[in-house]
């Protein structure tokens, strides 16, 4: 322990060091519960057939889960496309581009019905865990209903021995 001047402890340093440990305790608390809290988020995520993590104030999704956002469409394998040409109406002076606006009407089509099979992949997905959910909890329910039989079963066998014990004490005595 510290001494002041004239041999007197000082309180300061005391307290100082009374507060840091206080505060090293705090911090090693805090430390512990965020590293379980990860652990058990963690795990859950390896969970087989888990998919989506929900946390505090949104979801999570994995690796293997469908994206929500657009994705940009797949670059053809093949020659660029060629660019489009002007087309002569026959005089020689008159040149008309070609219309692209029904290539540009195909192309947000496309583009919709697949956003619209990603939204019914991604529904089907929804619904699929939902069931699996339910399933889950019936299967723990028939558990239970299962546990309480043979639990019962258990207690039946119990008491037929003691009355079997009873009536045979009853009729040794006799």
């Amino acid at each position: 322990m510290a001494r002041g001047v004239g041999g007197q402890s000082d309180v300061r340093e005391v307290s100082t060091a009374v507060a840091a440990s206080r505060r090293s305790r705090l911090l090693q608390a805090v430390l512990a519960a965020a590293a379980i809290i990860a652990l058990l988020a963690f795990v859950h995520v390896l969970r087989p057939g888990a998919s989506e993590v929900t946390v505090a104030s949104g979801t999570l999704r994995t690796l293997d889960s469908v994206p929500d956002g657009r994705m940009p469409p797949p670059v053809p394998a093949g020659p660029a496309a060629p660019a489009p040409v002007a087309q002569d109406v026959g005089n020689g002076d008159d040149v008309t581009p070609v219309d692209d606006d029904d290539s540009d009407s195909d192309e947000a089509e496309e583009q919709q019905q697949e956003e619209q099979q990603q939204q019914d992949q991604f529904d089907e997905t929804q619904e699929q865990l939902q069931t699996d959910e339910e399933n889950e909890q019936q299967a723990e329910q028939d558990s239970e209903k299962q546990a309480q039989k043979q639990n019962d079963e258990a207690q039946q066998q119990v008491d037929e021995g003691l009355q079997q014990a009873e009536q045979d004490e009853i009729d040794a005595g006799q």
